[in-house]
């Protein structure tokens, strides 16, 4: 893959990752503002479970 290439694939990829945070940080505001964490048994999102927030694999895949 040329230089050119892989620097427009980086530059693409933080673009991505800049509009992802700011995405999950509305999330985040939508989420408190409907009190979403209070009906999962938490004060806040972050306080709940990791794990419970992750969407399940479909069968037969494993994750990296």
């Amino acid at each position: 893959m040329p230089n050119d290439d892989i620097v427009e694939v980086l530059q693409r990829l933080e673009t991505s990752l800049r509009k992802t945070t700011a995405v999950g940080h509305r999330l985040i505001v939508e989420t408190t503002e409907r009190m979403i964490p209070a009906r999962l048994g938490c004060r806040r999102l972050p306080h709940r479970h990791p794990a419970d927030l992750r969407p399940p694999t479909p069968p037969g895949e494993s994750r990296a």
